[in-house]
């Protein structure tokens, strides 16, 4: 059931999703602070193995080091040059690209070609930047902040859940990291309502989950959304009967419910299924670009058989290809969102089966400028269930301000 029952205020205005000003502040306030999924242990198997990305504006290096994950600056401390320009690769040294300038694996300066040149050296002071990294299952984790709450704590009840559902039973399917032309709000909201679903995917889900057959949880730092099975579309009866044969293969149970799905502030939303598990995280670029990082993982069971390796084989690939097609659906409708917010002189309004959204705008605007006033009725939302309480903030571990 939602937890409201009409109309709700669209917290942020417009210029929330195109302002300079207000997108530094959330830099500031929202996520510099805060953990950030960056990758997989899949994606960085064997020793050597690095990828590279940048973190709101801060180049990062995270690489694989005889088993450990750990990540770097990725500008070289001699010239500034980015020690590498490849997205991923793998070598068993981090080497700069312009004068082969080295480093060990705390960051601190290796060998130097010429060092003559550059006497008195200081090999503890010339070191790269390095960041704090985190595991939860296969997911890895990285903070900017070089002090602060651990992965654990910044999870708190979380991190169990999370854990469980990309654990070593689970195997990456599908990595994808990919730029969206808008603000890094639109594609969050996007995921957490359904409301869009007859206009956005007419031919895939084709209708919103009814209220009947939907729970709402609202959290100061979280939500999420839970539905029982019902075919509604030809493509949820066709993947219903296929996972009830891939699941005996597996050696898998059914799940009630039958679909979860968590949005963890700021940006990482979690979609937990008895046999799919699929990640979606979004790191802003500018107040009009963000980046998704995309994984998706098939459960491949408990036991290995042939059998089992070959269900898995045939199965991951219809997952891969459905949940692309789902995205590719919702992609073409961020810029026309982003390009309305940039004109709109309008406040916006939200439907009950909208909540989510509101309760996420809601902590925005709070870690940005404080609670909102939307008057009566926001005040008695957020008394009945618990938004913006900064009390219940504690069984979730500490959050940074």
């Amino acid at each position: 059931m939602f937890l409201h029952q009409g109309r709700l205020p669209h917290v942020l205005r417009p210029s929330c999703y195109t302002s300079q000003e207000h997108f530094d502040r959330e830099l500031a306030t929202i996520f510099r602070p805060a953990w950030h999924l960056v990758g997989t242990t899949a994606d960085l198997r064997r020793p050597g193995d690095f990828i590279t990305f940048e973190l709101f504006g801060q180049p990062v290096q995270l690489r694989n080091i005889d088993g450990l994950f750990q990540a770097f600056s990725n500008v070289c401390v001699h010239r500034h040059c980015l020690l590498t320009s490849l997205a991923k690769g793998r070598s068993p040294k981090i080497r700069c690209q312009y004068h082969g300038w080295e480093y060990d694996h705390t960051g601190r300066t290796g060998h130097v070609p010429d060092p003559k040149n550059f006497v008195p050296f200081d090999r503890e002071a010339d070191r790269l930047e390095t960041f704090r990294v985190e595991r939860c299952g296969q997911l890895l984790f990285l903070s900017l902040e070089p002090a602060g709450p651990s992965l654990h704590q910044w999870l708190g009840q979380e991190f169990e859940l999370l854990e469980a559902c990309c654990d070593d039973r689970w195997r990456q399917t599908w990595a994808w990291s990919v730029e969206l032309p808008c603000n890094w709000k639109v594609p969050i909201e996007n995921s957490l309502e359904g409301y869009h679903i007859p206009a956005v995917h007419p031919e895939t889900f084709k209708v919103a989950p009814t209220s009947e057959r939907t729970t709402h949880v609202l959290e100061p730092h979280a939500t999420r959304f839970s539905t029982y099975y019902v075919p509604w579309s030809w493509v949820e009866s066709v993947l219903h009967t296929l996972e009830d044969g891939v699941m005996r293969a597996l050696g898998a149970r059914r799940r009630e419910p039958y679909y979860e799905h968590r949005h963890l502030f700021p940006g990482l939303m979690v979609s937990a299924m008895d046999i799919a598990t699929f990640c979606y995280a979004v790191i802003p670029i500018s107040p009009t670009r963000c980046r998704a990082e995309i994984r998706l993982f098939g459960y491949r069971g408990q036991r290995a058989s042939l059998l089992a390796g070959a269900v898995f084989a045939l199965w991951a690939p219809l997952q891969r290809a459905l949940t692309r097609r789902v995205i590719g659906e919702d992609m073409t409708i961020y810029a026309p969102v982003q390009n309305g917010m940039a004109a709109s002189t309008h406040d916006g309004c939200l439907g009950a089966i909208e909540e989510r959204v509101y309760a996420f705008q809601q902590y925005v605007h709070q870690r940005c400028y404080g609670p909102a006033h939307d008057g009566a009725d926001h005040a008695a939302a957020s008394t009945t269930h618990g938004l913006l309480d900064t009390n219940q903030g504690a069984a979730r571990g500490p959050i940074p301000a």
